[in-house]
């Protein structure tokens, strides 16, 4: 049995190497880790995941190993908010002792390049730029870092 699970991590590993290698000459040629929308960044990303599904696939042709299951709501509901948390005290206390400017003029200005058309307040600009990173930001986040998970952990 152990001899089979040495297999495996060296099947693994040596797959995840020829995949990352890969994506990190694409991304050196670039110049940049921005190209094609980082989708260079994403399969990157990606390489373990993908090496995880054909590794368990060569071993035990399935890939119910992985252990892909929601979790419980509540525990989901706590994923996303903890780190929300955190931010929080760590912003509130930046800009409390006054390390960090509010509103951060970098950021302002970002946010109205994305809504210039909009003749809203800043402070609409900004609710809404939250709330549009607060469920597309997450999604994209869980899309990206599903791969290394799904690689690293499963």
């Amino acid at each position: 049995m152990q001899s089979k699970s040495i297999k495996k991590i060296v099947t693994f590993l040596g797959i995840t190497l020829v995949l990352s290698a890969i994506f990190y000459v694409l991304i050196i040629r670039a110049g940049s880790l921005q190209t094609n929308g980082g989708l260079l960044v994403l399969g990157l990303m990606w390489s373990p995941g993908i090496s995880g599904m054909i590794t368990q696939l060569i071993y035990e042709h399935t890939l119910r190993g992985l252990g892909w299951k929601l979790g419980k709501f509540k525990y989901l509901l706590l994923a996303y908010f903890i780190p929300l948390l955190y931010c929080l005290v760590v912003y509130g206390l930046t800009w409390i002792t006054g390390l960090g400017q509010v509103p951060n003029p970098e950021m302002m200005a970002h946010i109205n390049s994305v809504f210039s058309a909009s003749s809203a307040s800043p402070l609409v600009k900004t609710l809404i730029y939250c709330a549009n990173l607060a469920v597309f930001g997450v999604i994209s986040g869980l899309l990206s870092g599903a791969g290394e998970e799904i690689g690293w952990r499963g």
